[in-house]
């Protein structure tokens, strides 16, 4: 009876682990976690090994992610031009860093605004609807997809007199926050 009842708890435990490595793998997450540890690995690899008689030994790509914020000025502007924009700068951003797996928030631009006034969230929306945008950045608030991407945070909820705008990236929802 003892060996019985080890064996289906054994039988349990495998299974458990069966369906966990399913769920990653249609999740995504197991790719990501892959992806790291063969980034993590190589960089270890290379620290080890000599460098190469070129130089630096080249690393993958993937494995690189530039952080550095991209300065950006939006002169003055119709209401269409500055929302077509603003939605470029969040589906770049969203491109640039969603298969990364970063942690927390990334700030992709610092947009100085100059002499733009009233642009709201369904200005920017009707910019990805009008343009297939919604396709890669969804905004469920106005009717664009069934995800809300894009997160409006600006004070009163239209840009006005505000003269710095940052798109930022959070990894936590994969989403992409206007913050002025």
């Amino acid at each position: 009876m003892k060996g019985l009842a080890f064996n289906v708890i054994a039988y349990v435990i495998i299974a458990l682990i069966g369906v966990a490595l399913l769920l990653l793998i249609i999740t995504g997450s197991l790719q990501t976690a892959a992806k790291n540890a063969y980034c993590s690995a190589y960089g270890g690899i290379v620290l080890i090994l000599p460098a190469p008689e070129g130089g630096e030994p080249t690393v993958p790509a993937f494995c690189v992610y530039d952080q550095t914020v991209e300065d950006v000025v939006i002169r003055e502007g119709d209401v269409v031009t500055v929302s077509r924009k603003i939605a470029g700068y969040a589906i770049a951003c969203l491109k640039k860093t969603e298969t990364l797996n970063l942690d927390g928030n990334v700030t992709c631009y610092d947009i100085v605004m100059q002499n733009v006034t009233d642009v709201g969230e369904e200005n920017v929306t009707t910019i990805l609807i009008n343009e297939g945008g919604c396709e890669v950045l969804q905004n469920s608030d106005f009717g664009c997809g069934s995800r809300d991407q894009l997160i409006w945070n600006v004070d009163g909820g239209r840009i006005t007199n505000q003269r710095l705008i940052l798109i930022e990236y959070n990894s936590n929802n994969n989403t992409v926050e206007v913050i002025a």
